[in-house]
């Protein structure tokens, strides 16, 4: 396995903790990704690749969507799929 990706920063910084208090390098030894591009991914060391996402978006879009549950109308739109970026930093292997 030469890598890990978790569904959000958070998760993946918790990983960081956690294989670096085992004695595993990042990126040397396995590379990390997350996802949102959070305050988390910027507070890691190393810092942490990440797909950034409009958070914001994602809850209107997901409120919106419960909202409809609620009223019980029918939601039509169940694939919702939002822009993201691939943000490179240190959590990842380069490779040649």
């Amino acid at each position: 396995m030469d890598g890990l990706i978790f569904a959000s920063d958070y998760y993946a910084a918790d990983a960081v903790k956690f294989l670096t208090q085992k004695g595993v390098k990042i990126p040397e030894d396995i590379s990390l990704v997350g996802f949102d591009d959070n305050l988390y991914a910027k507070m890691t060391s190393p810092a942490l690749t990440t797909m950034r996402q409009d958070v914001r978006e994602k809850g209107q879009l997901a409120i919106q969507k419960l909202l409809r549950l609620i009223k019980n109308k029918e939601i039509t739109d169940l694939d919702t799929r939002l822009e993201s970026e691939l943000i490179i930093r240190d959590s990842v292997k380069k490779r040649n």
